[in-house]
């Protein structure tokens, strides 16, 4: 076996999270910082100063990160910010992670305010210094470009927080949503401040994969400091790049955990929904074994196997979702190929193909079962008419001659 190295990006929110927290943290990680103001001005309409500088909280060094300075324009709509993004320059993977924040922000305010998309106007996010963190905190994760982006639980403050609507308990509603939609785990201290805010609830629910200390050799270590005192405690946030190394053969592989229940109370016609439920939020395969339970009952053993990082999200949705009690947990190795998903031509039409690869050598190939449905539906033929000629095209056009 060989070791495969996924690169991590850590964020631990316990003074709470702001754009120009998180932004300061990538900056002292190593971040550009001329890099990141040319692409930050790519999307202002006017040329505000941007201030980056050393500072400390609680006797812990870290940078700083201010915008001054603006046009004053904070009532901008979803529309008017899409338009800034859109005819600047910026690289599309910035945009397009730019674009879905302030689009689940509008969906999000909507919702809040019991009014349509449309008719959202931005006020704190739509002055420039918001606009500014937004896009700046786009930027950063697309140079860091972690493969995996986790989260420890959230430090939301107490007491209240002025607003354009008024003052609103902490967290704000828009903050609130966000943070429910991502089912971030939060939790508030004795600080009588808002200290995660609705920039900050965003760009968690943008990046990160999962809210986990994960098992990683830690590489760097970045500190952003907040822009306000907290008395006795430091005001910062702590991002951590490191190394997650596994185990494989050939690709993909290595440490996996295995959850186990057997129920035998439960409407069998129920359990697909389980399986659909379970596979959305991200386990790499479940399936059901007939067993025979205790009184001579007949049951099913439902198995789920999934990163040790998502244990605890699907452990959940089997207790939501199913009758049982209890489950067991236990941790197993697999060996798995390489493999990628191509589009190939067939005569009916393109077609996707799963090509498992050993040394760099096809060894397995197979047509997704909905693409070749699909293509029989729409050529009226049979599924087993297409799936010959996918075989045959694949072969073909790949040149592959497996026995």
């Amino acid at each position: 076996m060989t070791a495969s190295r996924t690169e991590i990006l850590l964020v631990e929110p316990s003074s709470g999270i702001s754009g120009d927290m998180f932004i300061s943290s990538l900056l002292n990680l190593g971040l550009d910082s001329s890099w990141l103001i040319e692409n930050i001005k790519k999307v202002l309409p006017e040329d505000p100063q941007i201030k980056i500088s050393e500072g400390s909280r609680g006797g812990i060094s870290g940078t700083t990160f201010e915008v001054r300075g603006g046009d004053g324009a904070s009532r901008r709509n979803l529309k008017d910010i899409k338009d800034l993004i859109e005819r600047s320059s910026l690289p599309e993977g910035i945009k397009k992670r730019a674009t879905n924040m302030f689009e689940l922000l509008a969906e999000v305010e909507a919702d809040v305010h019991g009014v349509g998309v449309k008719e959202v106007h931005f006020h704190e996010v739509g002055a420039l210094d918001s606009i500014a963190d937004i896009i700046g905190a786009s930027a950063g994760v697309w140079k860091v470009d972690p493969d995996r982006v986790f989260s420890t639980p959230v430090n939301l403050g107490s007491g209240t927080v002025e607003t354009a609507h008024g003052e609103l308990p902490v967290p704000a509603p828009a903050t609130a949503e966000i943070l429910r939609r991502c089912e971030a785990p939060s939790y508030s201290t004795d600080v009588n401040k808002e200290l995660t805010t609705p920039t900050g609830a965003l760009i968690l629910a943008t990046f990160v994969d999962d809210f986990f200390r994960p098992k990683m050799k830690s590489q760097k270590i970045g500190y952003g400091i907040g822009s306000h005192k907290v008395e006795g405690r430091g005001n910062f946030l702590r991002t951590t790049l490191g190394i997650s190394e596994e185990d494989k053969n050939n690709g993909e592989g290595g440490h996996e955990l295995v959850l186990e229940t057997n129920i035998d109370d439960m409407n069998p016609e129920l359990l697909p929904v389980v399986e659909e439920k379970l596979l959305e939020a991200g386990a790499l395969d479940v399936f059901t074994t007939p067993v025979q339970m205790k009184k001579n009952r007949p049951g099913v053993k439902l198995t789920v196997i999934c990163d040790r990082y998502k244990e605890e999200k699907l452990a959940r949705i089997i207790f939501q979702e199913t009758t049982t009690l209890g489950i067991r947990t236990r941790e197993v190795d697999r060996w798995k190929l390489d493999r990628e998903i191509k589009n190939l031509e067939t005569e009916f039409g393109p077609v996707k193909i799963k090509i498992g690869y050993l040394d760099g050598e096809p060894v397995n190939y197979s047509p997704e079962f909905e693409s070749c449905q699909r293509l029989a539906e729409e050529n009226d033929v049979s599924l087993k008419e297409v799936y010959r000629e996918a075989i045959a095209s694949t072969r073909e056009q790949l040149d592959i001659h497996l026995s």
